[in-house]
């Protein structure tokens, strides 16, 4: 069911597959997720880029909730992606992710064939409605999609309470400022993520409530320790954890998250095996020994609980 304001750290989590990239790995993703609720994150994202959304089922979506839940129960707060190639497939999993037990259907809007601000709204009500008790956030990432989804659509859906909040993976400040103003302002419950941990420092004194960041899968404690050097004035230490969050994000965007991320798992010691889907590739042996040696060196200390620099 949904509730309150989303806030501090969510993990948009890896697709882990079993033997080859056809098998969903059920039991990795559970592993995953008790670290990550040990490790003190407010939520996992199941299914969204960095778990390849559109290269999974409806099915396996909702396999990922239910393994979500099984593992750490209401202890974290559950979202799941859908694909977005097709509206129907796209509603199917809304429905799928709601029965499972979602909190939240957290989804971009279509592909490919850009809509008008009515079309946008109308598939939002009808996401709203197919997710039944699981509430709706909107994943607006143009770099992906093509096109950002406009404040006057989001600030109308979350009048009409279709939607619970917006995850904005965009480096355009004033648009972060303006759904803070337009949208936060009048919809209390209404929570506004940004799409990575160095966009924090900028984003949470313009009104942003916290972070999906994929670096997390790997090290959620920089993630964590941003937002509480952030709070506790601590402009030094906030300014250190940015820029290594800076450097390793930067390497998961040229690289791919997808693959980079699982196997940095794999080299530290957790039970997920190096596959993504095509067209996604795996990483470089070159790159993935570049991330992990970056990573323990400056940031050692803040990697997800179970995992083990060498």
């Amino acid at each position: 069911m949904a509730g309150g304001v989303v806030e501090g750290v969510v993990v948009p989590l890896v697709t882990p597959y079993k033997g080859s990239p056809e098998r969903v790995d059920y039991e990795a993703v559970e592993w995953l997720v008790q670290r990550l609720a040990e490790a003190g994150v407010t939520g996992v994202f199941l299914g969204g880029t960095t778990g390849e959304k559109n290269l999974l089922t409806p099915g396996e979506v909702k396999g990922l909730v239910e393994a979500a839940r099984s593992a750490v129960g209401p202890r974290l707060v559950v979202l799941a992606g859908t694909p977005t190639g097709r509206v129907s497939e796209s509603l199917e999993a809304a429905r799928l992710a709601g029965e499972a037990g979602a909190d939240y259907v957290m989804t971009t809007p279509p592909l490919y064939y850009r809509p008008s601000e009515a079309g946008l709204l109308d598939y939002y009500r009808k996401l709203a409605l197919a997710s039944g008790d699981a509430g709706v956030f909107i994943y607006t990432i143009p770099s992906h999609v093509g096109y950002n989804v406009p404040v006057s659509v989001v600030e109308r859906l979350a009048g009409e309470g279709a939607v619970d909040g917006i995850k904005a993976t965009v480096s355009d400040l004033l648009y972060i400022e303006e759904l803070a103003l337009r949208v936060k302002a009048g919809n209390e419950r209404f929570s506004l993520l940004v799409g990575a941990a160095d966009l924090l420092p900028a984003s949470l004194p313009l009104g942003a409530d916290g972070t999906v960041d994929s670096l997390s899968n790997v090290a959620p404690g920089i993630a964590l320790s941003i937002m509480e050097a952030w709070r506790g004035g601590d402009g030094e230490r906030l300014s250190r954890l940015t820029l290594t969050a800076a450097r390793l994000i930067s390497m998961l965007r040229r690289h791919g998250p997808q693959g980079l991320l699982k196997a940095a798992l794999a080299r530290l010691g957790a039970p997920v095996e190096v596959h993504v889907r095509p067209p996604l590739e795996p990483p470089p042996r070159e790159a993935v020994e570049s991330f992990t040696r970056l990573l323990c060196r400056d940031a050692g200390g803040l990697i997800l609980p179970g995992l083990k620099c060498r």
